[in-house]
């Protein structure tokens, strides 16, 4: 295994983790939501059944996300092409989110913390299964 490749398993790795982090908040109650709302600063939590399931299937995404992370990690030859879409996917993904952050007016660090790592990290996919 080349050192692109380890690189490439270990980056997919941590990646994963950290989506996988939103699995517990696919199935927490509305009240904790909004006290994380909340504490963020980011206003009164609205109350609303699409809102709940906003929340829920964005969390439930994120960890797909990070399960599909974690199973192309363990054959990144295989899964080139793959990790080369994740990381154009990333890429477009993190434009987006950052023009919507703008738009809706989320925290200076809300915008930096989500949009650019993603693109970030997207390119860093492409780049290093280009070199495995």
């Amino acid at each position: 295994m080349t050192r692109s490749e380890r690189l490439l398993k270990l980056i997919l790795r941590l990646t994963g983790a950290a989506l996988l982090l939103a699995t517990p908040f696919i199935f927490l109650p509305h009240a904790w939501h909004g006290a994380a709302h909340e504490r963020l600063g980011l206003g009164v939590y609205p109350a609303g059944p699409i809102i709940d399931y906003l929340a829920r299937s964005a969390s439930a995404m994120y960890a797909l996300s990070g399960a599909f992370c974690w199973l192309v990690s363990f054959d990144v030859r295989r899964y080139g092409p793959v990790i080369v879409f994740l990381g154009i996917s990333s890429v477009a993904f993190g434009l987006l989110m950052t023009v919507v952050d703008l738009e809706l007016g989320l925290p200076w660090w809300w915008t930096a913390g989500e949009g650019p790592p993603a693109v970030v990290l997207g390119i860093v996919l492409i780049v290093l299964e280009r070199r495995a």
